[in-house]
């Protein structure tokens, strides 16, 4: 039988511990011991264990869809008018979020200019911030143009 840290046993004074035995808990503790972390990951050991934590100052950004557009008459028009239901990619477990106004990313903070808007299945982003009843979701668009604004690119 394979040894796994659900397994280990304790033994007592004078027990036999074969090399197999001794051979397998050196090859856990080495698998342990390799633990690591990606980036924006820290990880620390502590009295209760391995403890792994985003680092300070890290943001995550999640990819997610365009999943609606609301309030918009056409293709463009004020910002103040649309909002979007997002979608994460390859999150199940974060229902759409409705109704969701962009706070990073749109070309003016007014409605001084005309925008075109994103389109549904456009990629966005989710800035999630954690807080007492789980998580506020920021939306960052990255296809919202002013209308009539060339790309020089």
């Amino acid at each position: 039988m394979a040894i796994s840290v659900s397994n280990i046993q304790p033994v007592q004074r004078g027990d036999q511990i074969t090399a197999e035995q001794h051979n397998q808990i050196a090859a856990l503790l080495n698998r342990l011991a390799s633990i690591s972390v990606g980036p924006g990951l820290e990880l620390r050991a502590t009295d209760a264990g391995l403890e792994i934590s985003l680092a300070a100052g890290f943001e995550v950004r999640l990819p997610a869809r365009i999943a609606a557009v609301n309030g918009a008459g056409g293709p463009s028009g004020l910002a103040s008018d649309v909002t979007y239901d997002v979608r994460a990619t390859g999150r199940p477990d974060i229902a759409v979020l409705p109704a969701l106004t962009p706070v990073i990313g749109r070309p003016t903070k007014n409605d001084e200019l005309t925008i075109h808007y994103a389109e549904v299945g456009d990629r966005c982003y989710l800035v999630p911030t954690p807080t007492q009843e789980g998580f506020k979701y920021e939306l960052e668009v990255v296809t919202e143009v002013i209308e009539g604004a060339e790309c020089s690119a």
